[in-house]
């Protein structure tokens, strides 16, 4: 016998539809251990996804720390006893107000680094969408940065192998993510 699921009636196991209630039987699958529910966190290897959130975390307060410092001109570079900040701001007029749009994106981009985080702790599907365009956003940040410093200070900043590099670093961890969060998009269907 069989044990109807709307109003609790048994039903005959040759019969599909309770006779008292007209809700259709509908068998159970079993589970077995080849069976795994793809909605299910726990099924997949997620050591990588709690690494990446507390990383997000930690350059996120970085990034707002080192904006703070763009903001206001606070700098913890001094050369014998001199601000380098001071000095910068003095040979390259603009300079200032340049940092001051660069800290301002940097705070920008240190929220969306907090909603991309909390967005993959809690597996909202705008969480992969807006992952991309935060690293999207940190590539063109930079880039948009040190062009215009260039521009004011009229040499390349772009030869400097760190810009590069950091710039070459965002794509490679943006490429990562990338292929990692595709391969577990079920996860992600809030």
């Amino acid at each position: 016998m069989k044990i109807c699921k709307n109003c609790g009636t048994e039903i005959r196991d040759e019969d599909r539809i309770c006779y008292r209630c007209g809700t259709e039987y509908v068998e159970e699958e079993s589970v077995t251990e080849e069976k795994i529910d793809t909605a299910d966190p726990k099924a997949y290897k997620l050591k990588w996804h709690i690494l990446f959130i507390a990383i997000l975390m930690i350059a996120g307060a970085a990034r707002v720390f080192f904006s703070v410092q763009a903001i206001t001109g606070w700098n913890l570079y001094i050369y014998n006893g001199v601000d380098i900040t001071v000095l910068v701001n003095m040979f390259y007029p603009g300079i200032k107000e340049l940092n001051i749009v660069y800290g301002v994106m940097g705070l920008l981009t240190a929220i969306l680094m907090y909603c991309v985080g909390f967005w993959l702790i809690k597996f909202r599907r705008k969480a992969l969408k807006w992952m991309g365009i935060m690293f999207l956003g940190w590539i063109a940040v930079r880039v948009l940065y040190i062009g215009a410093v260039s521009l004011v200070s009229k040499r390349n900043s772009f030869e400097n192998s760190t810009i590069i590099s950091t710039i070459v670093g965002y794509m490679i961890l943006g490429v990562i993510n990338w292929v990692y969060y595709s391969r577990r998009k079920e996860l992600f269907v809030k």
